[in-house]
Order: C-alpha cells, then structure tokens, then sequence
C-alpha cells in the first residue's frame, strides 16, 4: 500500500503525487474526516480529480496514503540496542502520529470502517506496517535474549494499541511519554525474560 504503480503509459509524476498528499492533510486539518472530500483535494492541490482517483480509489485510500508518508517523517527507526529502547520508539512515534492531525482524522475513520467494508480494508492494510514493526521487534528481543521466545507479536501489538485508542475514542487522557514509559514497563513485564 506504500507504493502504488503507475501501470502503463507515462511514469507518475512525484510532485503531483506530493501535492496530492499535501493538499489532502490541508484538508483533513482543516474539515476532518467527515468534510474532506476528493473534490476539495483536488481543489486545494490544483490537481485533477481524475488524476487522484487514477492514485487513490477511494478517499480512504488517499487518507491512508496520506498518513504513510506523514509517518516516514515521524517515526525513528526502531534497532535501538534494546527491546525496552524499540519498543519506546514505536509507541513515542505512535503517539507523535496522535498528536497531529491524525488525532481527529482516526477516530472518524474508524467509525466508518465498522460499517463500510471498504474503509475496513484500508483500515486494515495501512495496520500491516504497524503489525510488521511489532514483529521485528520482538524477533530482535527474542534473539537477543529480552523477549520470551514464545511471545505472540499480535498479541504485544494488542497490549500497545488497545490502551491508546481506548485513552484515545473513550476516556480521553493524556497520551504523552509519561504514559509511554509506563506502556512499555508494563509490556515489557508481560513478554520481557528479565522482568519475572
């Protein structure tokens, strides 16, 4: 989903491509999810409706698109030495996502994906990254001793994500690095070798 072929005839065009997805966090700021639309990207980016849809299928599509690239600029690589180190990176780089515009624009988005399929799908495919993160992670933990061997990347991906979107949609409390410290021990006393 990071990358989206051009297909046959002339190779895309990067600046459009930029933007598009410029264009389209403008928007989302400004209107959130439920008022942006494609005709007020292509508005915003001085590019051809026709031409985002040719990208992106959908407006779910193009959002996701979207937070792909604000998360390249956001998130540190996570080899850090230390699964306490990678796994603190990932969540302080999540919670730099949630402290933008995507704030708003998440909780939108998944309301509507629990009853639009396609949205659901999208939803879904931009989470593989976080899911593939996760995983590298714990076999870098595992390998290095940190990380119970038997430990279940689906399930430590659960135990970061279900808490911030539930301070996230339900209780509305603070997600700052005090609150990813306390995340990570807490993990890291479930799946760590050194912490039983």
């Amino acid at each position: 989903m990071d990358e989206i072929s051009a297909g046959p005839g002339r190779p895309r065009d990067p600046k459009v491509d930029d933007a598009i997805l410029t264009g389209t966090v403008e928007v989302l700021t400004e209107r959130g999810w439920a008022g942006t639309t494609i005709e007020e990207v292509a508005s915003r980016s001085g590019v051809a409706k026709s031409s985002i849809y040719r990208r992106y299928g959908s407006k779910a599509a193009l959002v996701a698109a979207a937070a792909t690239r604000d998360r390249a600029t956001r998130f540190p690589g996570f080899d850090t030495g230390s699964a306490w180190g990678d796994l603190t990176a990932f969540i302080l780089g999540s919670l730099r996502m949630l402290a933008s515009v995507w704030k708003q624009v998440l909780p939108g988005m998944l309301a509507e994906a629990a009853a639009d399929p396609e949205i659901s799908t999208v939803v879904q495919e931009f989470w593989v990254w976080r899911r593939e993160a996760i995983a590298g992670i714990v076999r870098r933990g595992v390998e290095r001793g940190e990380i119970r061997a038997e430990t279940d990347p689906e399930l430590v991906l659960d135990l970061f994500d279900g808490p911030v979107l539930f301070r996230l949609l339900v209780t509305r409390a603070p997600l700052d690095g005090r609150y990813a410290d306390r995340l990570v021990d807490e993990v890291m006393r479930i799946i760590g070798t050194s912490w039983h």
